[in-house]
């Protein structure tokens, strides 16, 4: 076989295998600045307003905290102020609109404690990101990397899921003037320039559709996204490993839908539209598009001049609603509870003597998610090979992981804190935990690697078609910009192709491809009591379409009856098979029973007889009777008889063996 480079281009990350305690999320929203200079501390049982906010935005507001919910920085789109209220180091002219629906959005970097990722929005104008080191200016930070265009010409919204992985995060953004959403990956290297595309739900037509809140769920499954000017609101499924939407549910008969929300739970969704009513769809206990629309329940009619209305999750599960230009905010206390037991508050917050705008800050839905066990998993580039550790908030006593491939593969278990476990192939995998009374289960695809893993050989054609699997995106052959999953290659020589796969892994393969013509048919002529081929460099013999055991010579005697072919190949690897040969020889059975075995039948040069215990006798006679052939005394458990001494015909054979057993059968000499 011809030798291939294969070169990987890998994005590692690792897993800390030693600890299972992990920080949780949440409080990284725990402080809030939004509005004219409001604020709000979700650090204490109740929140307590802030005074000291910067951010006069209408809409736009972001803000991060660590995971002890101790401020970092936050931003309306435009300005980014650090935990003492001061602009960052190079902290202006961010490209936010501050009148964007989600203009601003801050994501911390995956496997970093110091990197920040803000993302900006605006109408019809790309969607920008920004770097934060808070290295610099002693913890303050500063922006060493400013307004790099993500992807051009997007709505006002923007979420962020969770990967599956439990570390990694999908940035998603909705094109203006078309269906598509973009996913794109943030992991340890940063931003994977090469989106996940999905073309589902409505056509935005421009500035009618592009305003209005999208939401992930907690658990990062669902995406809700208010139409603004469509008067719907689409809730898509969202596969936390691919970055796909599919199966879309339309919310109809709406008002101009602004704001959108989840429950905690994901089990109710929350929408406030234009004309100031607020209502509740019941997720629980529907799935069809009928059940949830009918589901629909009046939670709140305001009775302001508010005509748009952004919701928020909080720290302490509850949803609160932006009242504009209201010293107070409203919040719905039990977002879980069906109906008016979810207990609407229209003044439940006192933000005096700061005031509400329309907007809220953005947060990572998944920031708000609270579980008591999960584990996070990286898929190693270069090879089928993933690392599993647990992320508990106490140590379990007990830990089943059990690894089986989808839909029906066998389970192989473990019982330690971590997993390196080895995939045998590519496919959809599921990964389950078990500890104590909590089960996680999670999906792992493994992608089928870009090029064949072998060189390949184009026997007796003129072209080879190379296929990469769907999975990978971004394709880049060496000799041609064409993104192609599929091409014809007429010409000899290594191709080279790179693109990421499902995990975001940039992957560059090469195969060598080598054209040959097929060696001819080969012949098979019979030769005394033999079958042979024509020259070739290597052979391969088949009885019936079965390969034959060691039948690899070029001529073979057959010891039974039937069709025969030849398959050879020549020393290039080139292969070709002959027709079928129709052998009579056996035609009577060489076995005598399972202890003797005579052949071949007919014989015209040789005559063998074998014996699992040794043969005390053999004779031979002709059809009248007379013996033509005698011998006893044989020293072994086998006998080679010269068939030279017979004429031509039918015999018969008795054999004794020193087992007193008796035994005769028929033999033709030709």
């Amino acid at each position: 076989m011809l030798s291939m480079k294969r070169v990987y281009s890998c994005l590692l990350f690792f897993l800390l295998l030693g600890g299972i305690c992990f920080a949780q999320d949440i409080k990284r929203a725990n402080v809030w600045y939004f509005g004219y200079n409001a604020g709000l501390d979700f650090n204490f049982p109740t929140p307590i307003k802030l005074l000291n906010g910067q951010i006069n935005s209408v809409e736009a507001a972001a803000a991060i905290s660590d995971t002890n919910g101790v401020l970092l920085f936050y931003s309306d789109g435009r300005n980014v102020w650090n935990k003492t209220h001061q602009l960052m180091a190079n902290g202006t002219g961010l490209l936010a609109d501050q009148s964007s629906t989600q203009g601003v959005i801050i994501v911390p970097k995956p496997g970093s404690s110091n990197l920040y990722y803000i993302f900006t929005t605006s109408q019809g104008n790309p969607c920008y990101y920004n770097i934060v080191d808070l290295n610099f200016d002693g913890g303050k930070g500063d922006i060493i990397a400013k307004n790099i265009i993500l992807t051009g010409n997007t709505t006002e919204k923007i979420s962020v899921a969770k990967h599956s992985n439990g570390k990694d995060y999908w940035i998603v953004t909705h094109e203006y003037n078309g269906n598509r959403f973009y996913s794109f990956l943030l992991n340890d290297k940063g931003i994977i320039d090469c989106p996940v595309i999905s073309s589902i739900g409505t056509i935005y037509n421009g500035s009618v559709h592009a305003a209005g809140q999208m939401k992930f769920s907690a658990n990062s499954s669902k995406l809700a996204v208010a139409t603004w000017g469509g008067n719907t609101v689409e809730v898509f499924q969202f596969n936390t490993s691919t970055g796909v939407l599919s199966n879309i549910i339309t919310l109809g008969n709406l008002f101009v839908p602004y704001g959108v929300e989840f429950s905690t739970s994901n089990n109710f969704l929350y929408v406030m539209e234009r004309s100031k009513k607020l209502f509740q769809y019941d997720l629980l206990h529907n799935t069809t598009d009928t059940a949830i629309n009918n589901s629909k329940q009046l939670i709140y009619l305001a009775n302001s001049s508010a005509n748009i209305v952004a919701l928020q999750m909080a720290a302490d599960n509850k949803i609160y609603l932006a009242l504009p230009d209201s010293f107070y905010i409203a919040s719905i206390s039990y977002p879980d509870s069906l109906g008016s037991a979810c207990a609407f508050d229209t003044n439940a917050v006192d933000l005096s003597p700061k005031r509400s705008s329309y907007g809220f800050p953005s947060f990572v839905p998944a920031f708000f998610l609270t579980v008591p066990m999960d584990f996070a998993y990286s898929l190693l580039c270069n090879e089928r090979k993933g690392i599993f550790v647990i992320k508990a908030i106490s140590t379990p006593p007990s830990l089943n992981w059990q690894i089986r491939k989808m839909p029906n593969g066998s389970i192989t278990a473990f019982t330690t804190q971590s997993v390196s476990y080895t995939f045998p192939d590519s496919g959809l995998y599921e990964v389950r935990l078990i500890a104590n009374s909590d089960t996680v289960t999670k999906t792992v695809f493994i992608d089928a690697p870009i090029l064949p893993i072998t060189d390949t050989l184009g026997c007796g054609v003129d072209s080879v078609v190379l296929i990469v699997p769907s999975t990978y995106r971004c394709l880049q052959w060496d000799d041609t910009s064409a993104s192609a999953y599929s091409r014809s290659v007429k010409a000899g020589g290594t191709y080279y192709v790179q693109g990421y796969n499902s995990s975001g892994c940039l992957i560059t393969d090469s195969v060598k491809i080598h054209f040959s013509p097929s060696p001819l048919q080969p012949t098979i002529t019979k030769i005394n009591d033999s079958l042979q081929s024509s020259p070739a460099f290597h052979y391969q013999w088949l009885l019936n379409d079965t390969l034959l055991t060691g039948a690899t010579t070029q001529s073979i005697k057959p010891i039974k009856a039937g069709l025969y072919k030849v398959f050879v190949t020549d020393s290039n690897g080139c292969s070709n098979m002959s027709i079928a040969y129709s052998s009579n020889v056996g035609v009577l059975n060489p076995y005598i029973n399972d202890n003797i075995r005579v052949y071949p039948n007919p014989a015209s040069d040789k005559l063998y007889i074998e014996s699992y215990s040794k043969i005390s006798e053999v004779k031979i006679y002709d059809i009248t009777g007379r013996i033509v052939f005698e011998k006893s005394a044989i020293p072994n458990s086998s006998l080679q008889i010269n068939c030279n001494e017979f004429l031509r015909g039918i015999y018969f054979i008795k054999i004794n063996s020193n087992l007193n057993t008796y035994y005769s059968h028929k033999i033709i000499i030709q």
